[in-house]
Formats: structure tokens, sequence, C-alpha cells
């Protein structure tokens, strides 16, 4: 029978690095949850986070994961650990929040979902961009038809490599699975969520000169709401030059989004004044920009063999108005917030579930394979 959760979850950490210390520390404020053991394999780095939050340091992660008080254990280790260390976590009933991806092959992944399923466990991964007001407000624009339907959309990651020497475990495909599937899951996810399901049509891979390693992949996916989307990531850039930016294309307009996680957004489009009123409907507050204020006789046009009429053509910008850290540590809280709440009220629909992690890395794997094929 599932039992809910009514009082503070026991979070134990493993791999403490940077980003593990970041989520714990965002975790330590809400109220539902409690820091209670970190681990990592190598001792110091775990000695110096435990030491921040008052909590027991483990040497094997095995130990963590069998602590008494540890209710949900949060893996944030390279994705080759992720299937072991998961397994062993559902095996002892614990709750699990893995960082992407979920594994590194569905096989893999529908075993862990089966067995958390068995256990009746949860086992999201830590999609963040769903939990954009950002993200929210695109999904808002596309499903109120205002521009018509989605056409297509471009996606380009440009990002930095500095921390990722040579070495960096980043550029093993044993260990990373590539990066269709070490990063890009968070994009298809992101699709998924904006359009729906999607396949993947095509695929490419680029090799860095006199390196083994794989620095710049891209891929189109067609997705069944009739939009085509294509992917570029490339690890290759400073760090104060790292940057990205999304463009959707609809039948009546462009909607571009700023920043991994998705921090601003400008869409222009043609509109009348019904149109204009609903999109500041949807993003209260932005800023509006009347570009061009068409005569009576040209109001009405045809596009895609369509009749369609506008009186202008507008631009509207918005954001939440908050820094980059406080609108990432604001998507990591909701994220845990949802699962929380679930935990206490299994009738309650979470915005990322087990199926995301599965659903993400299947089209991450199909990127995969077409660009070796």
């Amino acid at each position: 029978m599932v039992q809910t959760q009514t009082r503070p979850l026991g979070l134990g950490l493993i791999g403490c690095g940077g980003f593990g210390e970041y989520c714990m520390e965002t975790y330590a404020r809400l109220p539902g949850i409690r820091p209670a053991a970190a681990h990592d394999r190598t001792r110091p780095v775990a000695e110096r986070l435990a030491g921040r939050f008052g909590i027991p340091v483990e040497d094997e992660a095995l130990s963590l994961i069998h602590r008494p008080d540890v209710d949900i254990v949060h893996i944030a280790t390279p994705p080759s650990t992720h299937v072991e260390l998961a397994f062993k976590a559902i095996a002892a009933g614990k709750h699990v929040l893995c960082e992407k991806p979920l594994a590194i092959n569905l096989a893999d992944a529908d075993a862990l979902l089966a067995a958390a399923r068995s256990r009746e466990v949860i086992l999201p991964v830590n999609f963040v961009l769903r939990y954009s007001p950002v993200t929210e407000a695109v999904d808002r624009i596309i499903r109120s038809g205002i521009l018509g339907r989605p056409l297509h959309a471009v996606f380009e990651n440009f990002a930095q490599d500095e921390i990722l020497g040579p070495r960096h475990w980043f550029w093993n495909a044993k260990i990373s699975g590539g990066i269709f599937i070490e990063h890009a899951v968070h994009f298809f996810d992101l699709y998924a969520g904006w359009f729906g399901p999607g396949h993947v049509a095509a695929a490419h891979a680029v090799t860095r000169e006199d390196s083994m390693a794989e620095d710049r992949v891209m891929c189109i996916t067609h997705y069944n709401n009739g939009a085509v989307v294509y992917q570029y990531h490339g690890f290759d850039q400073a760090e104060r030059m790292d940057r990205q930016n999304h463009h959707l294309l609809f039948e009546l307009g462009d909607l571009y989004v700023y920043g991994w996680v998705p921090q601003s957004l400008a869409v222009t489009g043609l509109v009348d004044e019904e149109g204009l009123a609903r999109f500041q409907t949807l993003l209260p507050g932005a800023d509006v920009q009347v570009l061009e204020t068409f005569r009576p006789q040209d109001q009405n046009f045809h596009s895609r063999w369509k009749e369609r009429h506008a009186t202008q053509r507008v631009r509207l910008t918005w954001g939440p108005g908050i820094s980059k850290d406080a609108l990432y540590r604001q998507c990591i809280s909701q994220l845990m917030a949802d699962q929380i709440a679930y935990l206490a009220d299994r009738s309650h629909v979470r915005r990322v579930a087990e199926s995301n992690g599965r659903e993400a890395l299947a089209l991450a794997v199909q990127a995969t394979g077409r660009e070796k094929a």
C-alpha cells in the first residue's frame, strides 16, 4: 500500500561537487526537507559540505542509502553511476531524485522504472527547466493560439568548456553517454513539454581537432503537432561567452527565449486588439511596443492558405525580474516541492514525473544512434 509522507524528508546526497552542494543549499531552505547525510568518493569534498549543514559523512554510498534517517537519495554523480546507485536506493525502499540522465541506455532506464514502481518509490529526473516561469509563459502562448500553430524552432546552446579539461569524464561517452544523453535530455524534455511527443529524424556530431572528443552535436526532431526543432549543442566557449537562445516560429509571429534556464522572452507577432489584450493577460506587466499599425484595407490577408486578420504588428518583452541565481534556485526548490506534494498526496499531479526521464532519454538515444550511423 502506498504510504503518504507527513514529516520532513531526510535527504542523503551522493555526489558533493559544486552542483550537489548548490542543490543541498537550496533544499535546506524548504520546510519539507531535512539534510541528513552526505557521500562523495573524495571524502574531503563530502566533509566540507557536511560541515556546512551539520550532517554526517558516509564513506560508502550504500551506508548512506541504508541510514534510517534518509528518506530520499539525491544522485549527483556522473551518468554511468546512476543505474547502480539508483537500484541500491530503490532496493532499500528509498525515494530517488536523479540528475540527468536517468541512465545511458533505455534498457537500464526501463529496469529502474520497473523497480521503482514495484517498491512504490519515486524516481524523477531533476528537469528543473519545466519550473521556470518563462517556460510556463511559453506554454501559455502556444496553447492560446494567438500566433497560430508553432511550425519550427531552433535552440542554440553555445556552452563553455573552461571546466571541462581533456581528461574530464564529460568527453568519455562510456561515462557520460555523449552530449545528447548527458546534456540535451534537458531540452528534449523542455520541447516535449511545449510540443508533445516527437521523434529524431536526423543527427550529426563533430569531433574536436586533434582529439577524440565530440564537442558539437546537432539534431532535427519532428513533433506530432507538426513542429520541427533543430538543436545545436557546442561545448567550446569561454565561460564568459556561455549563452543559449531559443527561436520559436509560429504562423503569425516569432518567440525568442533567452537563457539556459529560461530567464526572459520576447514575442513579435501580428494581432488585432483582442489578441493584444490576451497577450497582456498571459504576460502581465510585459513591455509592449507597437511596431506597425495597418490601414483598414490592409488588415485582412492570407498565409498557409488561410484567411487572417490583424490590425498591428507588436513586440512584447517579459521576464520574472529576478537574477539568474534566484531563478535557478526557485526552479530547484519548486521541483523538490512538487515531489514532496506528491508524496503527501498521491493524487497530486507532478510537473516532472518518472515518465519524463524515460521519454527524454529515448529521444537522446535516437539522436546518438543517428549521429553515429
